[in-house]
């Protein structure tokens, strides 16, 4: 069940990010009011996943879906394009998550 609250935080995070972009340091109510939901479903899903992980490994996780789904909305929504060397590192964010889950 931790890793469902984890990836569940993880697209959490991602709505967040994207509020927070379009908030335009919070001056756009409805995107402010975004940014702070997802914000609140993110940490939440994160403090339910730290019941039964370590604080270390649920925070790493946590943040490399939100790494990961961050780079997936930033070339999807605002055309970023992802060039060999940063998808490599993303390559290596997954794999290093597999290993703390199996680890």
């Amino acid at each position: 069940m931790d890793i469902i609250y984890l990836i569940g935080a993880g697209l959490a995070e991602v709505g967040l990010v994207f509020c927070m972009k379009r908030a335009s340091g919070f001056k756009q109510l409805f995107w402010t009011v975004g940014t702070l939901f997802f914000a609140t479903v993110s940490l939440t899903g994160l403090s339910f996943a730290m019941k039964t992980l370590d604080a270390g490994v649920a925070y790493s996780i946590w943040v490399s879906f939100g790494s990961i789904g961050a780079l997936v909305v930033e070339s999807l929504v605002y055309g970023e394009k992802l060039n060999t060397k940063q998808m490599i590192c993303v390559a290596l964010i997954i794999v290093a998550v597999i290993g703390l889950k199996i680890f």
